[in-house]
């Protein structure tokens, strides 16, 4: 099977505990975690892809806040 997905680069050392935990929670309304590990140094996370407005996009659609 064939998913879309996001790889997402962590700054710091976070791999471990976090990781694991984060890949067995299932909830509607999170993303899923399909992977996660270390690469050249560097600690990432697969995770589920998601179609939409990014968040710079939501803020130019609804204006700064106080406007």
């Amino acid at each position: 099977m064939s998913l879309p997905v996001s790889v997402v680069m962590l700054a710091q050392n976070s791999a471990g505990a976090l990781d694991r935990a984060l890949a067995s929670v299932r909830h509607p309304s999170l993303l899923q975690v399909y992977a996660f590990g270390t690469f050249a140094g560097l600690d990432y996370l697969v995770l589920e892809r998601i179609f939409g407005v990014d968040l710079l996009g939501f803020i130019e659609q609804r204006g700064e806040a106080g406007e």
